[in-house]
């Protein structure tokens, strides 16, 4: 069983790298790259398997544009770090993954090669992200394709591309600094929209140890989807935090919305659609992209588009 995820934007290859064809490249677009592209297929094959990560025996990712990969996944899928193993290559088209009697097995290959970075190969099948699920009582059928309808880029908008990939995690003034330990010990509700719950049904969002409404200890749990639209705001060019500046540069206005979710009230950055399609009352699903550079480094969480 097999889910294969293609970002939605494409330019023409030799963009990228003088290659002599015109056959168009997809790149991933602003909030996404290997780690996000990854997530998203694992996360489709594991549903279609009607398996959680946990049950999964072995995790294997490997990419040639990015490295690294393996702790930003698991936290993602909700496993322990040393589930995931990191590779230099996996091959895909065998009949068979893993060992007799070894399963499920979960391999992951994802590329991304954006403006201003390719593998040393050139531009080869663009960005993707294959998840294969293989194991007994795994089918071997069942294949699915993810990504929305392509559009094509203009160079202008490549150009841009590539200068927030140089521009996002360089060090700029924060307009909330949070410490990278901080951000990790929240990654349950960041990553995976994971709140608590407490004896008496009170909901938290993030969750807390102890419930905020009666001081009763609190477990986590995961918040039911989709959610509502309750309210939203448009954040024009320097009114938004100072750490979006460099992804505003190319994507311009956002919005930030707040949505319900069972019990729990919870924001994000809108994606994959335009501002104007919002609407108070549309559902929406949480999406785990690249929110923005802090530290040197990128920093992930969920985003909110249309279900």
């Amino acid at each position: 069983m097999q889910a294969t995820y293609l970002p939605p934007a494409r330019v023409p290859a030799q963009w990228f790298e003088p290659t002599g064809t015109s056959a168009p490249v997809p790149v991933p677009f602003l909030d996404e790259d290997e780690a996000t592209m990854a997530v998203a297929a694992a996360t489709s094959v594991l549903h279609r398997g009607r398996l959680a990560a946990t049950q999964v025996r072995r995790i294997a990712v490997s990419s040639r544009t990015g490295t690294g990969l393996a702790p930003t996944i698991a936290a993602a899928l909700g496993v322990a770090p040393e589930r995931v193993e990191e590779s230099a290559a996996i091959l895909f088209g065998q009949t068979h993954v893993g060992t007799p009697g070894e399963g499920p097995v979960l391999l992951i290959q994802t590329e991304a090669p954006r403006p201003g970075r390719v593998p040393s190969e050139g531009v080869g099948k663009g960005a993707f992200a294959v998840a294969k699920l293989s194991g007994p009582g795994i089918a071997a059928d069942g294949d699915v394709r993810l990504g929305a309808d392509p559009f094509s880029l203009e160079r202008d908008v490549v150009d841009k591309l590539a200068q927030w990939e140089r521009d996002a995690t360089r060090r700029v003034t924060m307009g909330a600094y949070i410490p990278a330990a901080t951000w990790q010990r929240s990654l349950g509700a960041r990553y995976r929209l994971e709140g608590a719950t407490c004896p008496q049904g009170h909901v938290s969002y993030p969750p807390r140890t102890l419930c905020p409404a009666c001081g009763s200890p609190s477990t986590s749990v995961p918040l039911p989807r989709p959610g509502t639209v309750e309210t939203y705001t448009v954040v024009a060019k320097g009114a938004g935090p100072s750490e979006y500046d460099p992804w505003q540069s190319v994507a311009g206005e956002y919005a930030v919305v707040v949505a319900r979710f069972g019990a729990a009230r919870v924001p994000g950055v809108w994606t994959d659609a335009p501002t104007s399609s919002l609407r108070i009352g549309a559902r929406v699903e949480p999406v785990f992209r690249r929110l923005f550079g802090q530290d040197g480094e990128w920093r992930y969480g969920l985003k909110l588009r249309p279900a």
